[in-house]
């Protein structure tokens, strides 16, 4: 599966430089989040399907909005009002949207990695008498599949600790 990091510092859209104030973050944000609310619901798509004019929505959505359609019947975009034949085997049918799917799952890890984690490792020890502060993540170990504080990504030695 290829995934889209998305990285605040990236390239605003039709910028030559990156990104250079909390304004312009902002706006990319907003950005990609219009790119994965479905225009139906309001909420992020799921199930995204792709319409032949290249409009967006939850398969869902589609789903409740043609319920009493059948394969073959024209019915309208709820954007562009564009008419589309529903497919021989029904709106199921209708392609995934894979450039949105790998953006709502990178969406996805850049909330869970942007999330203050506390330290797998000491926090996890039931031993609070060990005089060490229960210390904030800094860095993610690939390998354990563990956050880390400064101080437990010292004694790992995979090549895959990260820092936060």
């Amino acid at each position: 599966m290829i995934i889209i990091i998305i990285i605040i510092e990236g390239m605003a859209e039709g910028a030559a430089s990156p990104v250079k104030s909390v304004a312009e973050a902002s706006l990319l944000m907003k950005s990609i989040n219009d790119l994965t609310q479905c225009a139906i619901c309001h909420e992020m798509l799921s199930q995204p399907k792709l319409l032949p004019c290249f409009h967006t929505f939850c398969l869902g959505c589609l789903q409740k909005s043609f319920a009493d359609q059948q394969p073959g019947d024209g019915v309208p975009c709820a954007v562009c009002r564009r008419i589309f034949n529903v497919p021989d085997d029904g709106i199921e049918a209708l392609p995934p949207h894979f450039f949105v799917e790998n953006i709502l799952d990178s969406k996805r890890i850049l909330n869970q990695l942007t999330q203050q984690h506390k330290c797998e490792i000491c926090c996890d020890d039931d031993d609070d008498d060990d005089g060490f502060e229960k210390q904030f993540a800094t860095s993610y170990c690939g390998e354990c599949a563990q956050f880390l504080c400064s101080r437990c990504s010292k004694y790992g030695i995979s090549l895959s600790v990260y820092t936060l």
